[in-house]
């Protein structure tokens, strides 16, 4: 039996890699594996008596030796020693029990018009299998009683995995939308119906939705009141958009789809957002790229810049309960970084002292400020 380090390390790789599928990874914040490595110890002293970072860099070595993990070439040293990636992938051992779609075809034809055309490969998954199980017994039971999409999604759904998405959402996310599309199903066939909650939005008079290709989502009320003021006047500072949309915090990811209500099936519309630098913000913006990953959305760099570059006058501390996610802080920092060099240095110091710079700091009086 190996040090207690190396023995504890060991477990939490193995726990990780039997819940990814083979063939999958999955990357991995070396600081927050040790965290957990710590963790198993009665305190400090204990996992630093057992050999502490020396011995947990040792034996992650080994594992990478070992093929059990990758490093990441990009990702940055941890500049301590021995020196590791603060990122490494660790590889997926998980089976995969696969279904042929042909027998899907056969199995479940009284009920379903499953066309192999649509799936783009020969066998499904066996999560896949037991979702489109579940909507076949439903289909079986002739039930009559129509719900709400997502009461719906819920009782579907309940039981079975669905591809990290929690089961009453599933429906209404484009994951579970192309799901029935493959097995040939409508809201309708599935007795449920989907309420939009419409948005508000502001385009020119003269311009047709049909003729819509660029699409402006802002956070916040006033700063789409300001925002759509500067268009009007064709101020030289704002980005022109076809159509401004005010996103009402968190109720842009429901009220999204209001989006096929007024362009149907079109996804080829460019979408930007903007709103505030702080980890609420940060959570909206990653919600919608993942539940409407169909479309084309990104960050507004050009007003993200501004209030960046306002950062030290009007960085404040977080005054509410909000939930420090880190993964969605890295991928708004690496979309911006691309065209804002000084993003990550500002948002990782926001991150650390807790503080936010909310998107009101782009107003009539900074705007002007800065035109000066």
């Amino acid at each position: 039996m190996g040090n207690e380090i190396q023995v504890f390390l060991k477990r939490i790789l193995s726990n990780y890699a039997e819940n990814i599928e083979e063939g999958k990874k999955k990357k991995l914040d070396v600081s927050d594996l040790e965290q957990k490595v710590k963790e198993k110890f009665r305190d400090i002293g204990e996992y630093r008596k057992n050999g502490g970072y020396k011995v947990f860099a040792e034996s992650m070595i080994e594992e990478i030796i070992k093929g059990t993990l990758l490093e990441i070439n990009a990702s940055k040293n941890n500049k301590r020693i021995p020196e590791l990636k603060q990122s490494m992938w660790i590889l997926g051992k998980k089976k995969r029990k696969e279904r042929d779609i042909q027998q899907l075809m056969f199995e479940f034809s009284d009920e379903l018009a499953i066309d192999s055309k649509k799936w783009n490969k020969k066998f499904v998954s066996a999560e896949e299998y037991k979702r489109i199980k579940k909507v076949y017994q439903f289909l079986k039971e002739k039930k009559n009683e129509i719900l709400f999409r997502e009461e719906r999604s819920l009782m579907l759904f309940k039981d079975v995995d669905t591809e990290g998405i929690e089961a009453e959402k599933y429906l209404s996310y484009y994951k579970g939308k192309a799901f029935l599309k493959r097995i040939g199903l409508t809201f309708d066939d599935i007795k449920c119906k989907k309420y939009s909650l419409p948005f508000d939005y502001w385009k020119p008079r003269e311009k047709r939705l049909n003729d819509v290709c660029s699409v402006l989502i802002i956070e916040g009320l006033a700063t789409y009141r300001t925002i759509i003021g500067l268009m009007e006047e064709e101020h030289t500072f704002t980005r022109q958009a076809d159509m401004v949309i005010w996103g009402y915090g968190y109720r842009i990811l429901s009220s999204f789809e209001y989006m096929e209500e007024l362009f149907g099936e079109r996804t080829d519309i460019d979408i930007k957002y903007f709103g505030d630098l702080d980890p609420e913000g940060f959570t909206i913006y990653c919600q919608l790229k993942e539940r409407y990953e169909n479309y084309s959305i990104s960050l507004e760099e050009t007003y993200y810049q501004f209030i960046l570059e306002q950062s030290n006058k009007f960085a404040s501390k977080i005054g509410k309960e909000q939930h420090f996610i880190r993964a969605n802080r890295d991928k708004v920092v690496k979309e911006l970084e691309k065209s804002i060099p000084f993003a990550k240095t500002i948002i990782e110091t926001l991150w650390k002292e807790k503080k936010r710079v909310p998107q009101e700091a782009l107003n009539r009086e900074t705007v002007k400020e800065k035109s000066r």
